[in-house]
């Protein structure tokens, strides 16, 4: 086996844990490769971080004397990013390429120079084998004096080529958003803008996550994304507004895509319930909502259209007790294996109904800021049934030493085993 093919392997899953990192970065190093330094001096800055401020500046600036000897390295391995150089302690930076990044010193995520209108080069992944996610900018900056055609931005496909729309993992896409009002609708269409993308995902072997951050997508694109997208195991939309214009005329055949996260992006009642009546819901199973400001009706529209749902998590939504009503209205709390409705301000009568309700299926049940006292924690022990086989997490206890003796309480009443982790506290079957 090749060194290159090697290196494949190895890369794999070298993010799953510290040792295999260390296994990684030994293998680089005994080959004088300059990311084998990155890895070990990222590790040495995370073990720093308790030590003295002395000691984590020292760490940092090993950092930063591994990026530089990187940069040095791409200029060799990636000529056309040529010059390569540390841009800060995250990772390394090219005006012709981008920004490529580090998670623990692994060279994982990539991000498209703005203005970049030629794809990413074959080079870089085969110098970077651990790049598994790639960001594209919607448009290059607004300049003094620039053209209305030299922002135009490009599209998708053209970006990535044909090779990085087959190997990266993730693709990171920024809608456009500010074009609309230089008069040029035609290229901040998401049709135009992902044109050719649908063909080149349904020709991958690996799936792939797909995620649209920071401006608008019309209904019928995200309609069709969701049931066009077979090799889609995540659509994700990060700040996005979804306008109802086109509703009437919605045709969407029925939803493949498995797991749906939407993060600061309002749904109105009209648009979720025109995409559950198209069907676009019908593959989902995981479904992940964080800081969502949106009523009961959007909810309850995609509940009852997403009938295979097996995960849900509802971070800081102001829904409170209406979660657990609308779960047991369109029977889908039987069917969930887990639940995390964290910051939702449920109080203790909604937190008993998920208790006493909640199904046979479920494994794991997040309860985390949702402002129980210590006096209704203690209540909990006289619940007549707690969840069988179902591990109940209440994070982020801290509220005294009473509340652990409530929930000890707790424990004791429906015989339990209590787990204490840092502030997350664990009850579940003994």
């Amino acid at each position: 086996m090749s060194d290159a093919d090697l290196d494949r392997e190895l890369s794999a899953s070298v993010q799953a844990s510290a040792e295999q990192r260390a296994v990684y970065a030994d293998w680089l190093l005994e080959r004088g490769d300059p990311r084998g330094e990155l890895l070990t001096a990222a590790r040495a800055l995370k073990d720093a971080a308790t030590s003295s401020a002395q000691a984590r500046a020292a760490a940092r600036l090993e950092v930063v004397a591994a990026l530089k000897r990187l940069a040095t390295w791409l200029d060799d391995k990636v000529p056309e990013g040529k010059p390569w150089r540390p841009a800060d302690v995250r990772g390394v930076t090219s005006d012709a390429l981008g920004f490529l990044s580090h998670a623990d010193g692994v060279l994982h995520r990539f991000r498209v120079a703005s203005g970049r209108d030629l794809p990413i080069p074959l080079s870089l992944g085969v110098a970077v084998p651990t790049v598994r996610e790639v960001a594209l900018p919607a448009s290059p900056p607004a300049r003094s004096g620039a053209s209305v055609s030299a922002l135009q931005p490009v599209r998708v496909i053209d970006l990535l080529g044909d090779d990085g729309a087959q190997r990266f993992e993730c693709l990171d896409l920024e809608l456009p958003v500010s074009l609309a009002r230089l008069g040029l609708p035609a290229v901040t269409e998401p049709g135009w803008r992902f044109a050719g993308l649908g063909e080149a995902l349904s020709r991958r072997s690996r799936p792939v996550e797909l995620r649209l951050s920071d401006g608008a997508l019309d209904v019928e694109s995200l309609g069709a994304l969701l049931s066009g997208c077979p090799n889609v195991s995540m659509l994700w939309l990060d700040r996005v507004r979804l306008p109802v214009e086109g509703l009437a005329a919605l045709g969407v055949g029925e939803g493949v895509v498995p797991h749906l996260r939407l993060v600061e992006t309002p749904l109105d009642a009209r648009v979720a319930e025109g995409l559950r009546g198209a069907g676009a819901f019908q593959g989902v199973s995981r479904f992940e909502v964080k800081d969502w400001p949106v009523g009961a009706p959007a909810l309850e529209a995609i509940l009852r259209g997403a009938p295979a749902l097996r995960h849900l998590s509802i971070i800081r939504s102001p829904l409170g007790a209406d979660i657990p009503r609308l779960l047991s209205a369109t029977g889908r709390l039987e069917g969930l294996e887990t639940l995390d409705a964290s910051g939702c301000l449920l109080g203790l009568g909604g937190v008993t109904q998920l208790l006493e309700r909640v199904g046979a299926r479920a494994r794991r049940l997040v309860l985390r800021f949702n402002q129980l006292t210590e006096y209704e924690l203690g209540s909990l022990a006289r619940l007549s049934r707690w969840p069988d086989h179902c591990e109940v997490r209440f994070e982020e206890v801290t509220f005294g030493a009473g509340a652990h003796q409530a929930l000890a309480a707790v424990a004791t009443a429906h015989r339990l085993r209590m787990e204490i982790s840092g502030c997350v506290l664990t009850l579940c079957a003994r």
